[in-house]
């Protein structure tokens, strides 16, 4: 799945449940940390910290189901 920041949404749902410790993120091709330290995960939620900026920042999230 790719998204685009839009400097307000925190929260993407992927179109798939990622199997257990699958789900690799990238937000402006760097590589993000897991386990609530960069985003987290519930179901097909992906929840950032803080909103991911408008146009700049580059979501791309890659898993297997």
């Amino acid at each position: 799945n790719k998204f685009s920041g839009d400097g307000v949404t925190t929260a993407f749902v992927l179109t798939g449940t990622p199997a257990s410790n699958s789900l690799m993120v990238w937000l402006n091709g760097i590589y993000q940390t897991a386990a609530g330290v960069d985003y987290t995960l519930s179901g097909t939620t992906i929840t950032f910290g803080s909103a991911p900026n408008t146009g700049t920042d580059n979501i791309v999230c890659k898993y297997t189901t």
